[in-house]
């Protein structure tokens, strides 16, 4: 299923409480970190590991920027977490495959 746009998440969660809004991005951050830790321990050098380990600080740092009162930066960051959960069950999908 591809990801939502911001205006179709929007529309969705138009009548939604705040809290619910984040919980479902803490949901989606924790989808992205798990997916990430995968592809980590799926790396095939020492290099790929750091590479994915920086990817894991970098969506930690990106949760911690979210403003947690700003409905719409909330729902951006859902989006943009379900876009690179995409990614990199991609290149997952590809890596094993080319195995």
């Amino acid at each position: 299923m591809p990801t939502p746009t911001v205006s179709e998440l929007a529309a969705v969660y138009q009548l939604s409480e705040l809290a619910s809004i984040y919980d479902v991005f803490a949901e989606a951050y924790s989808d992205a970190q798990a997916t990430s830790a995968e592809a980590q321990g799926h790396a095939r050098t020492q290099a790929e590991r750091e590479l994915w380990a920086v990817r894991g600080f970098a969506l930690a740092d990106f949760r911690r920027s979210v403003d947690p009162d700003d409905r719409l930066a909330i729902i951006e960051a859902i989006v943009m977490l379900g876009t690179e959960v995409d990614a990199i069950r991609a290149y997952l999908d590809r890596s094993t495959a080319a195995a």
